[in-house]
């Protein structure tokens, strides 16, 4: 057996599992057995592993796991899924989006516009034109008002990252409608006279851009919420509701064709879902 002044010097060298003041406490004769075990221990443990870690490095480690997960629960809770959600999210949408573009650009007919368009004016009777006209209302200029309302409930709730993720995704959608009406300029349909006449350029509805955005942009919030997960159903279950409600309007009163709202909705599923890749990390914090 090493003489005391030897396993000294050793363990001294050792500060990995125990700390240097640990190993003098060990060293009183009382604790003479734990001396032997935890020499044993070293040197059998110095063969199978050369290389020792500090405990900087331990607890530097310890600092990548929330302090409410386990090193068991850890990984299993890592987002790994956005890695491959995120980006399909946004380029299946664009390429719906420019398929649709490159048949309004070069001004050809879409084959299932007119036919779709004329299966809605079929069903027109007084209750359907008044429950259209309503959402037709609701979904258009109201959304920016449902908007600020969001953000500045965000502000005051001191939710900054979350109610610059709403106000980037409305502004955007704002912006990118305005240059898209503007570069394809697509006439509005005239198969019938409409109850809701519209004259400005028709790709992409601005209304399924405004409402499908707003919708999709509060569904991660609601969703980062403490609620029930009752409550998150039903909130997701009636925004894409609203979001149906607003895109059949528009088909229903004539003012939009098929290819019109379908192509705004996936220029917003695009739009929102390639900011909520860049603020993923914001976003991932409870809203109380």
């Amino acid at each position: 057996m090493w003489p005391k002044s030897t396993l000294w010097r050793r363990m001294g060298q050792w500060r990995h599992p125990f700390e240097q003041g640990s190993v003098q406490y060990l060293l009183r004769k009382e604790h003479s057995s734990t001396v032997v075990g935890a020499g044993l221990a070293f040197t059998f443990g110095s063969l199978k592993s050369p290389q020792r870690t500090s405990m900087s490095q331990i607890r530097s480690s310890n600092r990548s796991i929330p302090e409410s997960q386990s090193a068991f629960e850890a990984p299993l809770n890592r987002p790994r899924w956005h890695a491959l959600i995120v980006p399909l999210c946004v380029l299946g949408p664009l390429l719906g989006f420019g398929l649709l573009a490159e048949d309004v650009f070069s001004r050809e007919t879409i084959r299932f516009d007119d036919p779709l368009l004329l299966r809605f004016h079929a069903h027109a009777n007084p209750f359907f034109n008044a429950v259209m006209l309503a959402f037709s209302r609701l979904g258009g200029l109201p959304i920016l008002g449902y908007s600020i309302f969001g953000i500045a409930l965000l502000l005051w709730r001191k939710q900054r990252a979350r109610a610059i993720f709403l106000l980037s995704a409305m502004v955007g959608t704002c912006l990118l409608n305005v240059a898209l009406k503007a570069a394809f300029q697509r006439t509005r349909p005239d198969l019938w006279l409409s109850i809701a006449p519209e004259h400005d350029s028709s790709f992409p509805s601005g209304h399924s851009m405004l409402s499908s955005t707003f919708v999709l942009a509060v569904l991660p919030l609601t969703w980062s919420s403490r609620a029930s997960l009752a409550v998150k159903g039903a909130a997701t279950a009636a925004g894409l509701g609203f979001v149906v409600g607003v895109i059949s309007s528009r088909l229903y009163l004539g003012v939009h064709y098929p290819s019109d709202v379908l192509a705004g909705f996936c220029v917003s599923l695009s739009w929102v879902s390639l900011l909520t890749g860049i603020s993923r990390r914001r976003l991932r914090r409870p809203l109380s």
